[in-house]
């Protein structure tokens, strides 16, 4: 792994101008605040902008992900820094042996993806997730403990947890499976399965949940996504936001809301994508200010 270890961010990031997967959609996601953030781990001082910075504006790959860059995970951009150093007490980067979930041992069985949050339904017991079951590969064992803290969050929420896509569903309870393991991008351009766009988690959040709809801060908690600047700063669309794209932060190989639901695309744009074509890697175009690394 790249030994990048950002202690000052001396000029202003610009955001990036790139087509983003779900420009075709009916629904199209705000972005998260765009701020610049210090890396100084100061919660009195530090505007925050984690998220941006790594997802969004890909600072540290400014011409995007390449096959010299393999093996990659997402936390090589250092779009969790603030989570990983504040909240986690871990450093801001990590050894790449860190994230080889091949050499852990860990599988999903079926049985561990319950399909359902808080007695609620959401796809049949032992036929969920069956793309993670034969995936061969797992960060943690801990599905069962992420179902409930996902579903406390659901409640906090008022959401209607069986109005959540299965893929979703999935993604809430692998144990950040797809952003731990560099065995998930097995090449530059693709992922090792087909991964759903933030822009599902945002319209899930705002079509199915009043709480976070209006008040998101309560998802937070003391989870630490981002800087207690940053968090205030934010409006609550920004948050639902924020939170999509720290848990989806892959927005260059992903598939849209309507990968899944092909009657929400533009009907009158001609350009939805096919699915053969939504994990095709994006031309990424960047105006960035000098950058200092340490």
């Amino acid at each position: 792994m790249r030994a990048v270890f950002k202690v000052l961010l001396l000029c202003t990031v610009v955001s990036a101008n790139r087509p983003l997967a779900w420009e075709n959609e009916d629904f199209v996601p705000v972005a998260p605040r765009q701020e610049t953030p210090e890396f100084l781990w100061d919660v009195e001082t530090d505007p925050g902008g984690y998220v941006m910075y790594g997802t969004y504006n890909m600072v540290l790959f400014p011409n995007g992900v390449t096959e010299d860059d393999l093996p990659y995970v997402p936390h090589d951009t250092l779009f969790a820094a603030w989570l990983l150093k504040m909240f986690s007490l871990f450093p801001p980067t990590m050894p790449m042996e860190v994230w080889n979930c091949t050499a852990y041992g860990f599988e999903f069985p079926s049985n561990e993806f319950l399909g359902e949050f808080n007695g609620n339904r959401i796809c049949d017991l032992g036929a969920c997730c069956q793309e993670w079951v034969n995936l061969g590969y797992r960060y943690a064992e801990d599905t069962i403990a992420w179902h409930s803290t996902i579903g406390d969050n659901l409640k906090i929420g008022m959401c209607k947890e069986s109005e959540m896509q299965e893929e979703i569903y999935c993604i809430e309870v692998n144990g950040q499976t797809h952003i731990n393991c560099f065995e998930m991008r097995p090449t530059a351009g693709a992922h090792d399965m087909t991964l759903p766009c933030m822009d599902s988690m945002v319209q899930y959040y705002m079509t199915h949940c009043p709480v976070f709809k209006n008040v998101m801060t309560g998802k937070f908690g003391n989870f630490g996504y981002e800087t207690p600047i940053y968090l205030s700063r934010s409006t609550n669309e920004e948050l639902i936001s924020l939170d999509g794209t720290l848990i989806l932060p892959d927005v260059d190989i992903c598939a849209p809301y309507s990968y899944y639901n092909p009657a929400t695309s533009k009907a009158a744009s001609g350009s939805s994508l096919e699915r053969s074509e939504v994990e095709s890697s994006a031309k990424w175009v960047f105006s960035l200010s000098f950058l200092a690394l340490l």
